[in-house]
């Protein structure tokens, strides 16, 4: 049987071995401080997005674009001087060739090889169940909002005392739920307090500092993702949240404790 050979698929074909091959090499020679890649647990709404940027700004590149480039091939690797960068893929992630990684997957959901530097972001819960209904706030007035709003835009209702009636458990206690899906706080605080570092949201500029001096690299500091609708939380529903919240104060206040300890 004649199998009539295509000289453009066998030539892109062999276009992506040898680029994958490439990449493994790349990824293969990087030192970072006796570590071999970095990780990022990126709970929503703890400037995960910003600390992305910063990783993706190194050598003076445009974070922000090249951040949505990674989006539109979130299912591939990013090489960017030297640096290979990956976002979300839970395949790419497990492989361990990288520089710099990050996504939303839970602790239990990932299987990070040996030499890789873990860390995550944490905010006061209370702030960040709120900027997060903010965000919804400003996608609802957006002519293309984010994909994400398709789901959540049925957690608003006509008030905040509406979303909070609506919004799933691991949503509104997303950084408990991201290191326990069974929102086992005294399991959620021993994964935690065994990554290789924590960046408290309130104190971003020194977690960052923090983070630069035990990987090597210089990060600068970016915040961005700022919420335009004014929204002001009503006294009896800010009592609500905090109760709804309880779990999660306990582990964050657990993790804050240690972290000032540790600094």
């Amino acid at each position: 049987m004649n199998v009539e050979l295509n000289p453009i698929r066998i030539y892109k074909k062999y276009q992506r071995r040898y680029h994958a091959a490439r990449l493994k090499r790349i990824a293969r020679s990087y030192c970072i401080n006796g570590y071999r890649r970095i990780y990022h647990f990126h709970s929503r709404k703890t400037a995960g997005t910003s600390i992305a940027k910063i990783f993706l700004s190194l050598n003076g590149n445009d974070g922000g674009r090249l951040f949505d480039e990674l989006a539109q091939q979130a299912d591939r690797p990013m090489l960017r001087d030297g640096r290979i960068f990956a976002g979300w893929d839970k395949r790419i992630i497990e492989s361990g060739e990288y520089f710099f990684a990050f996504s939303h997957l839970c602790f239990d959901d990932l299987d990070l090889p040996a030499g890789t530097f873990r860390f995550t972001s944490l905010r006061d819960p209370t702030d960040r169940v709120l900027s997060h209904y903010r965000m919804l706030l400003d996608f609802g007035q957006l002519e293309n909002p984010h994909s994400s709003f398709q789901e959540e835009r049925h957690w608003m209702g006509a008030t905040f005392s509406d979303f909070l009636d609506r919004i799933p458990r691991q949503h509104l206690q997303n950084q408990l739920y991201m290191f326990s899906q069974q929102f086992d706080v005294e399991q959620a605080i021993e994964r935690v307090s065994g990554l290789e570092h924590v960046v408290m949201f309130d104190e971003l500029a020194d977690g960052m500092k923090q983070l630069s001096d035990k990987t090597g690299i210089e990060l600068g500091l970016r915040h961005d993702r700022r919420g335009a609708s004014q929204f002001e939380i009503e006294d009896g529903d800010r009592v609500r949240l905090k109760e709804m919240l309880y779990e999660e104060y306990e582990f964050y206040d657990a993790i804050k404790s240690h972290v000032a300890v540790s600094t």
